[in-house]
C-alpha cells in the first residue's frame, strides 16, 4: 500500500524532539517533527481539528503530514483493514522517513490506533497522549452505534455533515457555534468519503478488540 505523504517546517535542525499527532484519521511527531494528514484531504472533523494545531507545533517541529491507507490520495485497497495494521502502515512510515522515535498524541479513531502503536512498536514512541478516545472492549461504546455519522448507509453531503456536527460537539457548543455545521457540510461536499476506503476503515473500528487488557503494557 502507498502512502502519501508531505514535510514542512525546518529541517536543518536536528537538536529538538520529535512528536506524533494522531487525530480523527491519524498523525505522527518525531525529533523535531509533526505527522498529520494532507490538510486538503481530510476526514472534515479532522481538518477542523489539526488546522489549529500545526501553526502550533511547526515553528518548533520538523511537519510529516499523511493519509493513511483508505483515505485522501493514499491507496484504498478493498482489503480487510484492522486497527493493529494501521499502526503497522504508520510504524513504517515513521521508519522510512526517520520520523522515529517520537512524541505521540492520538485523539478518536487515531487514539485507537496510537494505542496499537504504542504496543506493538513501543520502541518508537517516546511519549503517548489520548484525547477523546477509548481503549475499547466489552466496556466501550460502538463507535457506530447510534451515530450516523459513522455510517456506512448512502447519505447527501449535507446530512453527513450535520451528523458528524451532532457527534463531535456538544449541543451548547453548535448552539454558540452554529457555522460550524456549515463548515462541515463545506468539507464534505469538497472532499466526499470514497465508499471503499470508509467502509474499510469504519469495519477496523467496529472490529477492533481494543487494548483494555493490554494497557498495562504501555510504559
Amino acid at each position: 500500500t502507498e502512502l502519501r505523504a508531505v514535510f514542512l517546517g525546518d529541517w536543518k535542525s536536528w537538536e529538538i524532539t520529535s512528536l506524533v499527532v494522531f487525530l480523527e484519521a491519524a498523525c505522527v511527531l518525531g525529533e523535531r517533527e509533526i505527522a498529520r494528514m494532507l490538510e486538503d484531504q481530510l476526514h472534515p472533523a479532522a481538518a477542523l481539528s489539526t488546522t489549529p494545531v500545526v501553526p502550533m507545533f511547526s515553528p518548533e517541529f520538523r511537519v510529516l503530514l499523511f493519509d493513511q491507507r483508505g483515505l485522501g490520495r493514499s491507496d484504498k485497497p478493498d482489503v480487510p483493514y484492522t486497527i493493529p495494521l494501521i499502526a503497522d502502515d504508520t510504524a513504517a512510515l515513521m521508519e522510512r522517513t526517520g520520523f522515529s522515535p517520537a512524541h505521540v498524541l492520538g485523539a478518536s479513531l487515531g487514539g485507537m490506533i496510537a494505542q496499537e502503536l504504542a504496543l506493538r512498536h513501543p520502541d518508537q514512541l517516546l511519549s503517548l497522549v489520548l484525547g477523546c478516545t477509548t481503549p475499547g472492549g466489552p466496556q466501550a461504546l460502538s463507535i457506530a452505534a447510534g451515530n450516523r455519522a459513522y455510517t456506512n448507509q448512502p447519505l447527501s453531503e449535507e446530512e453527513r455533515g450535520r451528523a458528524l456536527a451532532v457527534a463531535i460537539f456538544t449541543p451548547g457548543f453548535l448552539k454558540e457555534h452554529p457555522e460550524m455545521v456549515d463548515k462541515l457540510i463545506a468539507l464534505r461536499r469538497a472532499h466526499p468519503l470514497d465508499p471503499v476506503g470508509f467502509a474499510r476503515r469504519l469495519e477496523a473500528a467496529v472490529g477492533w478488540p481494543g487494548a483494555y487488557d493490554r494497557l498495562s503494557q504501555i510504559a
